[in-house]
């Protein structure tokens, strides 16, 4: 799925984009930084010393079992992304439909980071 996303951001003529994804999605979204860093798995990329280029968020509901699955979110991403911001946003599994205008909020504000704007 991430090299489809890829291609269709290519075939927009998008030469570079913000991927945001939701569950499955996120993994989609930090595939497509993983395997297409010029366009700025798992224990074998991180052996490899493969990790993410680019400026990462990662949300996680507060109301939903990440914390007592996982244990510490931001210290499981922060392994393939150096570069991380993380927000704890208060909500069930869908933050989406259920804290809209807080999780927009936190978008905005990681979008809106200058280093963004530098090519991947």
């Amino acid at each position: 799925m991430a090299a489809d996303v890829v291609a269709l951001l290519a075939a927009l003529g998008h030469r570079r984009a913000a991927v945001v994804g939701h569950d499955r999605g996120g993994y989609v979204a930090m595939r497509a930084a993983l395997d297409h860093p010029d366009r700025a798995a798992d224990d074998a990329d991180l052996a490899a010393g493969r990790r993410i280029g680019c400026p990462t968020l990662f949300c996680w509901s507060e109301r939903d079992d990440m914390v007592e699955l996982y244990g510490d979110p931001a210290a499981i991403w922060r392994r393939w992304a150096p570069d991380l911001r993380t927000a704890s946003i208060d909500s069930g599994h869908h933050m989406a439909e259920e804290a809209p205008g807080e999780l927009a909020a936190v978008l905005a504000d990681f979008l809106g980071d200058d280093r963004l704007s530098r090519p991947w």
